[in-house]
């Protein structure tokens, strides 16, 4: 019997080998094992795990190539406002948040000719003495022509420390003005 036994697993390894990849198991009322597409009405499907017929893992195969390109997305949440500039006014008191950047007006309009002038500049106040720390920075500016036809420049001011700067009432802007080429 125990040949018997050997010769039908032996069969029944060799039919689960060479039988397609949907080929099932199933015993029959008998107990024999047969290897089908589909068992039969009165045959019971048999999970050949269960039996101990798997063997060890595989090793891993090669990658597989590049699946095909994928359905667009959905349009996101939108994202924070970027802060904008601020405009300062000269003379009105006001602060100089942290770590923020501002635009002046430099000066009134002039003519077209100054277009393009490169402006300097420094916040002082009426008796022309400086009046912020080196942390906030006057950053040049340039005229530049207005729908009126003039030139109107504009410098940005910078705080960059961690503190807020306090522009007290009637501060000014000194300022240099150099002729474009």
């Amino acid at each position: 019997m125990p040949t018997r036994t050997a010769l039908l697993a032996s069969l029944l390894l060799l039919a689960l080998a060479s039988s397609a990849s949907a080929a099932v198991l199933c015993r029959l009322r008998s107990g024999v094992l047969a290897v089908r597409d589909v068992c039969r009405k009165k045959e019971t499907p048999v999970d050949p795990v269960g039996l101990g017929l798997r063997g060890p893992q595989g090793e891993q195969g090669p990658p597989g190539g590049q699946g095909p390109k994928g359905d667009q997305g959905g349009q996101g949440e939108p994202g924070a406002a970027a802060p904008g500039l601020q405009v300062l006014s000269p003379g009105t008191a006001t602060t100089l948040a942290p770590l923020q950047c501002y635009v002046v007006y430099a000066g009134g309009a002039a003519g077209v000719a100054a277009k393009g002038n490169l402006l300097s500049g420094w916040l002082q106040n009426a008796s022309a003495q400086a009046i912020v720390p080196n942390f906030v920075v006057v950053m040049p500016g340039a005229r530049n022509l207005s729908t009126q036809g003039g030139a109107v420049g504009s410098v940005m001011v910078c705080n960059f420390q961690d503190a807020a700067i306090n522009l007290p009432a009637g501060w000014q802007l000194g300022l240099a003005e150099f002729d474009a080429p």
